[in-house]
């Protein structure tokens, strides 16, 4: 037989409350010893007045233990009691209330749910979206203010040109680095101290700006060579051949924004680590970003040479934020024909020339009732000049088009077109053929 649980003993003097919590025990026993206190000293002082009868002394007795003079005691109330139903309730919603368990189910619901949003539009404005042109003017109306103390700190920071000459004479190079715009402090170092060198200028925050450019630019454009290879490290190497003759100059590169979006690649940072190398070759340049200088590793740091310069001015980024998209400014052909090539240099061979197909229809049949190429005709197109073997490859192509917003989709009617105006889009293409 299974042994019986023993019995608790049922001689203990403390009844236990169940629930009982340690605030309502330290209530009651406080209540306890006021009340025992209270007896005590009322029993002490009807002893020395007087002496009671049975009857009172039964009286007594009887009510000792409930009457306690309000002038000596303070009994704290006891506060009310709820109703079962009211705290039942009240766990309820707090229960709700703390209840941040989610499942999968609540998690497809809240995605599968329409997202409600305002049709409230840059379109519905009354003043239209201005021309970067008229932005650049009206902001060239402000006038900044705290104008002696602008003044005093770039007089400052042109106190300090003898200063980068001479450290560039030792074999360093120079970075300007502070809060402000800082092509006005190097143009007007440009123009003091290196109007009759041989200096090469590059605007880093130019998006359209590639390696080849500056490369080009410095062989054939500032050391007029002929014959200059194609890879970069090939030119790298021929201008540093050209340089050690002795009747060569030296050469000045001035960067504006040498953290520019276009420049930060490892690889156009680890040619110009390489050219600022070079003995007779001497850079000065500017950073703006907070993490520009997580761009370089060690080795090109060596290579750099850097002494920072502090040159903060407060001057607006006028300049340099001219070719940044902004909702409130109409994008111009110019800034549309950048992004455009950009963005067509990093697409594949196969990309390319479906891009192309789509340009050549658009330039052969665009006009103001132009919808666009339908997807059958695209698709037959491609086809035809073995560029996709199924309608599956084509959409891959296209999803990457919809990505860079290259290509506008009408799904209604299977239409894609080239959300540019006509002029930049046959300006494009004649770029293209001419580069063959």
């Amino acid at each position: 037989k299974t042994p019986k649980t023993p019995a608790t003993a049922k001689n203990t003097n403390t009844k236990l409350k169940v629930g009982v919590t340690p605030r309502a025990s330290r209530y009651q026993m406080k209540k306890k010893i006021s009340r025992e206190a209270a007896r005590q000293k009322f029993s002490a002082g009807s002893e020395s007045e007087y002496e009671p009868t049975e009857s009172s002394e039964s009286d007594e007795t009887s009510d000792d233990e409930d009457v306690v003079p309000l002038e000596d005691v303070k009994v704290e109330e006891e506060p009310p009691k709820e109703e079962a139903g009211m705290m039942t309730r009240r766990r309820k919603a707090r229960c709700n209330d703390t209840n941040f368990i989610f499942t999968s189910d609540d998690y497809f619901e809240r995605q599968g749910a329409k997202s409600v949003t305002s049709d409230h539009n840059l379109n519905k404005l009354k003043n239209p979206r201005l021309q970067q042109d008229q932005l650049m003017a009206l902001l060239k109306d402000v006038h900044p203010r705290h104008k002696n103390v602008l003044r005093e700190l770039d007089s400052e920071n042109q106190s300090m040109f003898r200063r980068w000459l001479f450290a560039m004479s030792q074999g360093f190079n120079v970075l300007l680095y502070g809060v402000g715009s800082k092509r006005t402090l190097l143009s007007s170092f440009h123009a003091k101290h290196l109007s009759s060198s041989h200096v090469l200028v590059i605007n880093g925050f130019f998006p359209g700006i590639t390696l080849k450019d500056i490369l080009d630019s410095l062989a054939c454009g500032v050391l007029k060579m002929k014959n200059v290879p194609g890879q970069p490290h090939e030119v790298v190497e021929s201008i540093a051949a050209k340089l050690k003759s002795a009747n060569e100059p030296d050469v000045f590169v001035l960067v504006h924004n040498l953290d520019g979006e276009v420049l930060r690649v490892e690889k156009t940072q680890a040619v110009l680590a390489n050219l600022a190398s070079l003995p007779k070759i001497h850079l000065i340049a500017s950073i703006d970003h907070i993490n520009a200088p997580l761009l370089w590793d060690q080795n090109k740091l060596s290579q750099f040479n850097f002494i920072w310069e502090d040159a903060t001015s407060f001057l607006p980024y006028f300049e340099e934020t001219s070719f940044e998209s902004s909702l409130m400014v109409q994008r111009s052909g110019t800034i549309a024909l950048t992004a455009l090539r950009n963005v067509f240099q990093s697409l594949n061979v196969n990309a390319r020339r479906v891009f192309r197909l789509l340009m050549d229809d658009q330039l052969k049949n665009g006009g103001k009732n132009y919808q666009g190429m339908l997807f059958s005709d695209l698709y037959r197109a491609c086809r035809n000049s073995f560029i996709v073997s199924s309608d599956l490859a084509l959409r891959t192509q296209l999803t990457e088009f919809f990505d860079h917003k290259l290509v506008k989709h009408k799904k209604d009617t299977d239409h894609l077109s080239i959300p540019v105006d006509q002029a930049v889009l046959r300006q494009f293409n004649d770029e293209i053929a001419s580069e063959g």
